[in-house]
């Protein structure tokens, strides 16, 4: 197998531009669908902070998070990415925001944080931790850099995602339906046909040429039990796993193409996420709080 730390961040340069690519090419419901998740994951953070100074978000993309985290707890974020055309797109679209002066965006390796032990309120890793080639590397630089009472907040898939594997089965046949109807097609299991399918030909030969075709983007996935281990074992303390949505990241493909699913899926996330517990610890994705 491909050693990962040799190539992921070529790889998540050339991702970044994939993903550009893509936001001009898909359709408005596709943006709306993306904007809808990306809504659903700010929600989540910004319910789990509470008074904070000063931020780090990891693996900050275009800064999203960081500006809606900036905005609404009146605090000042640092955004770290290995990309450096995600991070000069960050901070372009923060002073276009008028946002620039409580957000930073820095061209940085989260296995290496540039900044001093705990100098931070608060950091939000969310779906990177996963994507590190070291994630203990990355959870002890998160420990270090956090202020005594300070708090994490890791978002990662998750290994055992029984509830949405339930719903899955339990609306196969609509499924099945839906792909016939609007011509889903699976996500592809290599890199080439992954984000990056969206490039040109001739790119995707150059990046064949440089990137060997065993590399893994999705590098694991985290049960409840292995993710509380790891943190433990870094001396985290008050270790919780927050109730989030199950249902909505499994639909987004069926979102993109048809967005009055949208309040039913909401309904139907409330209702689950208020009468099953399992949604904490058994959804598409892990959702951890802990204290320094």
């Amino acid at each position: 197998m491909t050693d990962s730390r040799r190539y992921y961040k070529e790889f998540y340069e050339w991702r970044a531009y994939a993903d550009k690519v893509k936001f001009q090419v898909e359709n408005n419901n596709y943006m709306k669908a993306c904007q809808w998740e990306a809504e659903k994951r700010v929600g989540w953070i910004l319910k789990a902070l509470n008074n904070v100074m000063l931020v780090v978000d990891i693996g900050c993309a275009e800064g999203q998070f960081a500006r809606e985290i900036a905005r609404n707890k009146n605090c000042t974020v640092i955004g770290i990415d290995v990309s450096q055309m995600r991070v000069r797109d960050a901070t372009a679209i923060s002073k276009e925001e008028s946002i620039s002066n409580k957000t930073h965006f820095v061209l940085a390796d989260a296995q290496h944080l540039p900044l001093k032990e705990e100098s931070v309120d608060a950091v939000t890793c969310v779906e990177t931790l996963e994507h590190v080639p070291d994630h203990e590397m990355t959870i002890k630089e998160i420990r270090r850099i956090l202020m005594i009472e300070g708090t994490a907040l890791i978002l990662v898939p998750n290994a055992k995602p029984y509830v949405s594997k339930f719903f899955r089965t339990l609306f196969l046949p609509l499924r099945l339906l839906f792909r016939i109807v609007f011509k889903l097609k699976p996500w592809p299991d290599d890199i080439m046909g992954g984000h990056l399918r969206y490039l040109p030909d001739d790119i995707l030969r150059k990046i064949s040429e440089t990137i060997p075709p065993d590399f893994e983007e999705h590098v694991r996935e985290y049960d409840n039990i292995t993710l509380e281990s790891s943190l433990e074992s870094f001396n985290f303390q008050k270790i919780r796993f927050l109730n989030i949505d199950s249902l909505h990241i499994m639909m987004l493909g069926y979102v993109s193409k048809f967005p009055k699913l949208i309040p039913i899926i909401d309904f139907a996330n409330c209702i689950f996420r208020i009468i099953s517990p399992l949604s904490t610890k058994y959804g598409d994705r892990l959702l951890v709080k802990c204290i320094k």
